[in-house]
């Protein structure tokens, strides 16, 4: 049985390139997934708010669309909330061994790119502002030392945040931007061609914080950057 695509609502709405980008990865890493039409948000900032019953009606959907289908994301984040969200919400209740299922036969770009083989990681040079993901920073610093033809500047905070968390963009606009500006004026003193994230939803944020401010900021995600150089 094919693993079901589950694309973030930022990605397939504002990246569209990063998503053909994401489906080439996984043919190229011979992954038989498909994305179903009927697929929508995985309740993120609904959960972010604190919004418990929209949030649940939103999984409760998803649990029907996704079925026993293992999950392949892109985004660290949505993974996140299938992962750790959908369990807790449906603890208890007639639901809670689907949405345990799922959780279990999710996966992330994390997984698919560890996958990768160290002659195409070989093939990435430059200089890179690497903006690591708040919910899972573990593995991206020690996936990007594979890229041994890189050049690396991390943000001055290890666990850093671009505002886009819990909503902030919205109930705290100002807080939610500074915080941005933070992380690209630190990437403009880098001199890097580019800052790259492993989610399009920092990503995003931080398009809107330089347009904002008039900024010009390449960003890009980093499935764009391993697939710049594969037909």
């Amino acid at each position: 049985m094919p693993s079901a695509l589950q694309i973030s609502c930022i990605t397939k709405h504002y990246y569209p390139e990063t998503l053909d980008n994401f489906k080439k990865l996984c043919s190229i890493l011979n992954i038989n997934c498909t994305e179903t039409s009927e697929a929508t948000c995985c309740g993120l900032p609904y959960f972010d708010r604190g919004e418990l019953k929209a949030a649940k009606t939103i999984a409760e959907y998803n649990l029907q669309v996704f079925g026993q289908n293992a999950l392949v994301c892109n985004s660290s984040k949505c993974l996140n909330c299938y992962q750790i969200q959908y369990p807790k919400i449906f603890n208890n209740t007639v639901s809670h061994n689907n949405a345990t299922h799922l959780a279990k036969n999710s996966s992330g770009i994390n997984n698919l790119l560890q996958q990768i083989s160290q002659d195409t990681l070989s093939t990435i040079t430059g200089h890179y502002f690497l903006v690591k993901e708040c919910c899972r920073t573990e593995w991206i610093g020690e996936f990007s030392k594979k890229m041994e033809n890189c050049t690396w500047t991390f943000p001055n905070l290890v666990n850093t945040c671009c505002g886009a968390g819990a909503s902030m963009a919205s109930e705290n606009t100002e807080t939610s931007r500074q915080m941005g500006k933070i992380l690209i004026a630190e990437f403009e003193k880098s001199d890097a061609i580019a800052m790259v994230f492993e989610d399009d939803i920092c990503r995003k944020q931080i398009d809107i914080v330089a347009n904002a401010s008039g900024i010009p900021v390449k960003t890009m995600n980093i499935i764009d950057l391993l697939m710049q150089n594969q037909n």
